[in-house]
């Protein structure tokens, strides 16, 4: 595994969802055990018609 810089850069996960509702709750926590110390989770909806934003 590479040495993280002290500074490491922000990285931003982005996740496009659509009617993901069943998966999105997963997917999210997965993304957020990521051991990169300096990252964001963008959740990014695409007029979903089911319950995926209330999920994340």
């Amino acid at each position: 595994m590479e040495d993280i810089p002290e500074k490491a850069p922000l990285v931003s996960i982005c996740i496009p969802a659509r009617n993901e509702e069943s998966v999105i709750e997963r997917c999210v926590t997965s993304a957020l055990k990521q051991s990169y110390p300096n990252f964001e989770v963008l959740v990014l909806d695409d007029n979903s018609t089911d319950r995926t934003t209330e999920n994340t």
